[in-house]
């Protein structure tokens, strides 16, 4: 009886450290919204193109660190079909800032947009999450956001967590 319940107390140790090792390579949220809807399909043909864009504002004086994951109708991360840009400053074009895997910076008061383009002749749908953090421990809120859905035919948009700050 004594060895069983150390091999249980030893197991439950190695899950927590497991877990524990598993959760430090994940983003470290402050705070989040999920996207309900993200689809994309891109053909040759531009009246069946539709894609979904996302724009994001940081709301506060302090640069906030971001990260949008997009998962398609069966569960997999397709954040890398997507890439974040930003408006060039004085002029009608954009700057590439990350693709669509990777953390990224918003600096105090600034705007981004991120594409979700999918693949080429390929249709998906799923949703994303967008997660943020700071420098600052104790903020709570810090960016607000809207999601454009177009096509050639129609398009329209949504406001992030019904336009309030998250």
């Amino acid at each position: 009886m004594k060895s069983l319940m150390k091999a249980c107390v030893l197991s439950m140790a190695m899950l927590v450290l497991m877990c524990g090792i598993a959760g430090a390579a994940d983003f470290n949220a402050q705070g989040s919204a999920i996207v309900p809807h993200m689809r994309s399909c891109m053909t040759y043909n531009p009246t069946n193109s539709t894609s979904t864009g996302m724009y994001l504002s940081n709301i506060t004086d302090k640069n906030i660190n971001c990260k949008i994951s997009v998962y398609d109708q069966n569960g997999n991360d397709i954040s890398s079909y997507g890439y974040v840009m930003t408006v060039i400053p004085n002029s009608t074009g954009y700057q590439y800032v990350a693709s669509g895997s990777q953390a990224f910076d918003i600096a105090a008061h600034s705007s981004c947009y991120f594409k979700y383009s999918g693949t080429f002749n390929a249709r998906t749908f799923g949703y994303a999450v967008v997660k943020w953090n700071s420098s600052d421990a104790l903020m709570t809120k810090a960016l607000v956001g809207a999601v454009e859905y177009s096509s050639e035919m129609s398009g329209g948009n949504v406001y992030i967590n019904n336009g309030h700050p998250f």
